[in-house]
C-alpha cells in the first residue's frame, strides 16, 4: 500500500500487487509472458516495415530493417533473465540464466513462423514477388544476368523460405543471446 499527496489534493491511496517471488522463479510463466509480448511486438515491427513501405516502393531499407527486427526478440530474451535475477534471493546462476531465455527462444521458435505465415499470406503477401522484382531490375549491379538473379531470387525469398529461416534463425539466434544473458546477469 502506498500513500502520498499530490499538490493541492488529498492523500491518494494506491495499492500495489507483487507476485510472490518463489512462485515466480518456480515456474516458467515470465518467459511464456515475454514472449507471448515479444511475438506481439515482433509482429508490430512486420506492420511497421510494411506501413513505411520497405515491402514495396522503399524495399532498399529493407535489409536495414531486418537487421533492426533482431533487437526486439533479443530484449524479449534478456527481460526475464534480469527480472529473474531481480527477484533471486540468492543470486541467478548461468544454467538459471540460460535456461531462462531458452524458454522465450523456444516460445519465440513456435510462434514466429505462424506470425510469418499470416503475415506475409494475409496482410503483406507482396514482398516476395517485390523483392523477386528488385532482384531482376538491379541484376546488372550483382554482375548477374537478369534472369539468373530472378531464379535465384525466386528459391530465396518465398514463404516457405522465410518460415524455415524463421524457425532455424530464432532457435540459433536465441540460444546465443540466452548464452551471452546468462553469462551476463549471472551473480557470483
Amino acid at each position: 500500500m502506498l500513500l502520498f499527496r499530490l499538490p493541492g489534493t488529498y492523500y491518494l491511496c494506491l495499492s500495489f500487487v507483487m507476485p510472490d517471488p518463489t512462485t515466480v522463479l518456480a515456474s516458467n510463466t515470465l518467459e511464456i509472458k515475454y514472449a507471448a509480448i515479444s511475438s506481439g511486438f515482433i509482429f508490430l515491427w512486420l506492420l511497421l516495415e510494411y506501413i513505411l513501405g520497405a515491402h514495396g516502393q522503399n524495399l532498399r531499407y529493407y535489409p536495414y530493417f531486418v537487421l533492426g527486427s533482431l533487437a526486439v526478440p533479443a530484449a524479449g530474451i534478456l527481460m526475464p533473465i534480469w527480472r529473474r535475477k531481480m527477484y533471486s534471493m540468492e543470486g541467478l546462476r548461468f544454467e538459471q540464466a540460460f535456461k531462462s531465455g531458452l524458454w522465450v527462444t523456444a516460445v519465440l521458435t513456435i510462434t514466429l513462423p505462424v506470425i510469418y505465415f499470416i503475415f506475409f499470406k494475409f496482410i503483406g503477401p507482396d514482398l516476395f514477388q517485390n523483392i523477386q522484382n528488385f532482384a531482376y531490375a538491379h541484376a546488372h549491379r550483382f554482375g548477374l544476368r537478369p534472369n539468373v538473379a530472378m531464379s535465384r531470387a525466386e528459391q530465396l525469398f518465398n514463404l516457405r523460405n522465410y518460415v524455415l529461416v524463421g524457425f532455424f534463425g530464432t532457435m540459433i539466434y536465441g540460444s546465443l543471446v540466452a548464452g551471452l544473458g546468462g553469462y551476463l546477469f549471472r551473480t557470483k
